[in-house]
């Protein structure tokens, strides 16, 4: 099958280190999980216009955990697409030294091995700003700083062991490097069960628009 044959072509992060779907399993009445079972890294999955579900690349991850660790939430840049062609992602590194890193992605299609998505580092690993970045988002912007032409930002959640953090990174084009533009530290805040958390976290951002 051609790239063609899908409706929608979606990609789907994971945890690649043991006992990360929820780490206070056991100890503060997290929810019990097979802590054995991990995933390999981002992998591409295809909807056809039947509604049916397929992996594509066989299912082999197009990251794998060798390349960025707990590569567990991803973004796809809005209206992006590279110099050679393809589109922009970017994706982070769940770990307590918080990482994301940017890639390409490409597609080829043939008769004999069908559909093939390639993903390609854009650049080296960064910081994200806090420990144990999760939730990460795009949006174009125009008028950002200043500028004329639009800006892709990125705003990843971190929600980190001691407070919360939302950091935020720009750049003018996805062939140049992300730069830091802003840090929110939420300081003190806790949930009820303070064995689960004893700190603010941050987890996710919505963009609206104005």
């Amino acid at each position: 099958m051609s790239l063609n044959d899908y409706k929608y072509v979606g990609l789907v992060g994971c945890y690649t280190k043991e006992g990360q779907a929820d780490p206070f399993e056991g100890s503060h009445g997290g929810v019990p999980h097979d802590r054995s079972l991990i995933g390999e890294g981002v992998i591409a999955i295809g909807v056809d216009y039947d509604g049916r579900l397929v992996y594509l690349n066989d299912g082999a991850p197009i990251i794998t955990a060798k390349e960025l660790q707990n590569p567990s939430y991803l973004t796809i840049l809005e209206n992006v697409e590279t110099v050679e062609g393809g589109v922009g992602v970017c994706v982070v590194s769940e770990l307590e030294k918080g990482m994301w890193q940017p890639f390409k992605l490409s597609s080829s299609s043939n008769d004999d091995d069908g559909t093939t998505i390639r993903a390609k580092p854009a650049g080296a690993p960064m910081k994200s700003g806090g420990e144990y970045p999760c939730h990460i988002t795009s949006a174009r912007v125009v008028g950002f700083d200043g500028e004329s032409r639009a800006t892709s930002l990125l705003f990843i959640c971190n929600y980190g062991e001691d407070e919360g953090v939302l950091s935020i990174f720009s750049s003018q084009d996805f062939e140049s490097a992300f730069k830091p533009e802003a840090k929110f530290m939420f300081g003190d805040g806790s949930k009820a069960d303070l064995n689960r958390q004893q700190c603010s976290h941050a987890h996710s951002t919505s963009i609206a628009s104005t």
